[in-house]
């Protein structure tokens, strides 16, 4: 999949679970999870197109690409 497909993929999945990100342990559960799963397995079963939307997910990215 291309890195906007992801993108989109990412957003929607987001949106499906903003509910339980709306405690307190939500959001700091949800990054480092998606962080340690992304440096587990996501990278590469994903490929390189999934990096940018997985940091975009987590809330860890910080720089305009």
């Amino acid at each position: 999949m291309t890195t906007l497909q992801w993108q989109i993929m990412m957003k929607c999945w987001k949106m499906a679970v903003s509910s339980a990100l709306r405690s307190w342990w939500g959001p700091i559960a949800w990054r480092s999870g998606a962080l340690g799963l992304w440096l587990w397995k996501l990278r590469k079963l994903n490929g390189r197109n999934f990096t940018w939307p997985l940091l975009l997910f987590a809330g860890r990215a910080f720089l305009n690409r």
